[in-house]
């Protein structure tokens, strides 16, 4: 029997048109990352053998492969006037989503990435906080991330509205590209 190309069908479909050439069906769920073409959640990104001009024996195992959400990564820069030299960074969706272990700005280079994180969502906007010495914790960025055709995992940061209100080192006065100045302050947000 030929192995039909299901790549692009939903689960169901693509199950019941290799069952109905003669095939058993092998499924794994995956999650896609930005070097996989975009497919939907529930849809086949893959299939093992592809399909072919070629003849395989009825009842050969075809393995498809089905997207079950996004991994995605997202980079913080953290400001060089933090007022400590050790944070925790976290990343919330409404609720914690993930957070570091404390990081020694220093050794990091004030630059912390979240690694491989998972959604099932097309967009996702997330707030990025970091915590003073004290655990408060401060509003940093706003995160939006795309999983679409053309740019799974994309990622766009926006300082947030309380950006300049983390505490800063003694005797430092910033404008990160806002209007308003501020040394200090203390706007959180649990």
């Amino acid at each position: 029997v030929s192995v039909p190309n299901v790549v692009g069908l939903k689960q169901a479909d693509a199950k019941s048109e290799l069952e109905k050439a003669g095939l058993v069906v092998s499924e794994e769920g995956v999650y896609l990352t930005s070097n996989d073409n975009y497919y939907p959640v529930g849809y086949v990104s893959a299939q093992d053998p592809v399909n072919s001009s070629s003849q395989v024996p009825e009842g050969t195992t075809v393995k498809i492969y089905v997207c079950k959400g996004y991994k995605y990564n997202v980079e913080v820069k953290i400001p060089y006037d933090f007022k400590d030299l050790y944070t925790k960074v976290s990343i919330w969706d409404g609720g914690l989503i993930k957070e570091s272990e404390e990081q020694d700005l220093l050794a990091i280079g004030y630059t912390y990435v979240f690694k491989e994180l998972t959604t099932t969502e097309e967009q996702l906007e997330l707030t990025v906080k970091i915590s003073d010495e004290n655990g408060t914790r401060y509003n940093l960025y706003d995160v939006v991330v795309t999983n679409k055709k053309g740019s799974i995992g994309e990622t766009q940061n926006t300082p947030h509205k309380d950006y300049n209100k983390y505490p800063k080192e003694d005797g430092i006065t910033t404008n990160h590209g806002n209007n308003n100045t501020q040394t200090g302050g203390a706007n959180t947000e649990e």
